[in-house]
């Protein structure tokens, strides 16, 4: 029944896109919508400011992938720990598009994510790209993160 009613979702989903003018990929499994909100304080596109996530461009399009978990991981000045995982998408021109994301090991703390990293022609070489950080790109990367969030 749940495949039925998602099935059906997509295609409403797909339907009012292409309604809209937005192209649509027929390879299209799923959608999503990643911060696609504007602010009516700010009107900036994005998360509100006090959110652990930062502003990305509104777009539409296959769900984030996880790339590559590492066993290194990041503390904050305060002593939190964070995993550190590596994500990527497919941009709207075929391209991969990776960045990190911080996740506490705790409830401590909100989860973070850097910019894109890194634009890549496929998902081999995303994931060729995150098997070669090595604990220092991590580091700074993670203070970039702070840096975003505003702590």
């Amino acid at each position: 029944m749940a495949e039925t009613d998602d099935a059906r979702l997509l295609e409403e989903t797909r339907e009012h896109l292409i309604g809209k003018g937005i192209v649509v990929d027929p390879r299209l499994r799923g959608f999503y919508v990643h911060d696609a909100e504007v602010h009516e304080e700010t009107g900036v596109s994005g998360r509100s400011p006090r959110s652990p996530y930062r502003a990305r461009e509104p777009r539409i399009g296959l769900m984030p992938e996880l790339i590559q978990e590492y066993k290194h991981q990041v503390q904050s000045l305060s002593g939190v720990r964070y995993t550190v995982l590596a994500y990527g998408e497919v941009s709207s021109d075929g391209n991969w598009e990776g960045w990190l994301e911080f996740r506490p090991t705790s409830d401590a703390d909100s989860i973070l994510h850097t910019g894109r990293e890194t634009r890549q022609p496929d998902r081999k070489a995303l994931a060729y790209w995150a098997s070669g950080l090595e604990a220092i790109y991590l580091e700074g990367a993670f203070a970039r993160a702070i840096r975003v969030d505003g702590r």
